[in-house]
């Protein structure tokens, strides 16, 4: 003791905190080196959609400490860098693009078919500044629940396959409807409300 006062706690009290701060300055440079890493390799850009962390999202801020990403429901994660061990960037030269219909099952499925193939081919010849590559049908992908399943993919430039899956959409319903294709009404409903 010095001056009457007992020092052990606070040098105790110091060793705490050093070792703290030492702690923390390791963890800022783990996060600082990882952010470095993501910047030189061009892992992703803001504005990409990735997952992080289990967190899937649109890059809305990067630091060389933390990346932060806001999710489909408007969440804002705050990740650190150093916390990113697998980035998978979902969405980066090009997006995937998928549409699925849904028919009635006694409906004609080969005309449907051939009406989608019909629609896709005006759209590709429409749209062609937005495909990269043409969307194809898949065919049935699913059966159940008294309904018959098509699906469409293709690629489009990045940020586009919604509202061109919507046009897509769009026009195959109003293909069916013209051609008598019964659609579940639950599936117009859907699609309608989400134009």
């Amino acid at each position: 003791s010095v001056l009457n006062i007992n020092i052990v706690p606070i040098v105790a009290a110091a060793g705490v905190l050093g070792f703290a701060i030492s702690f923390g300055a390791q963890s800022l440079v783990k996060d600082m080196i990882n952010g470095m890493f993501i910047l030189i390799e061009n892992q992703f850009n803001i504005g990409d959609t990735v997952e992080l962390g289990g967190v899937k999202g649109k890059v809305e801020a990067f630091s060389l400490r933390s990346t932060v990403i806001r999710d489909i429901k408007g969440n804002v994660h705050v990740i650190p860098n150093s916390a990113i061990t697998i980035a998978t960037n979902v969405e980066r030269d090009w997006s995937r693009l998928k549409v699925v219909i849904q028919i009635v099952s006694e409906s004609d499925t080969e005309k449907a078919i051939m009406l989608t193939k019909k629609v896709l081919k005006k759209v590709s010849k429409d749209y062609k500044e937005v495909i990269i590559k043409e969307p194809k049908m898949l065919g049935i992908t699913s059966i159940e629940n008294g309904y018959v399943e098509l699906t469409v993919v293709g690629k489009v430039k990045r940020f586009q396959q919604y509202e061109f899956s919507r046009k897509i959409r769009m026009y195959i319903i109003a293909e069916f409807q013209e051609n008598h294709i019964e659609m579940p009404q639950a599936f117009l409903l859907g699609k309608q409300s989400s134009k």
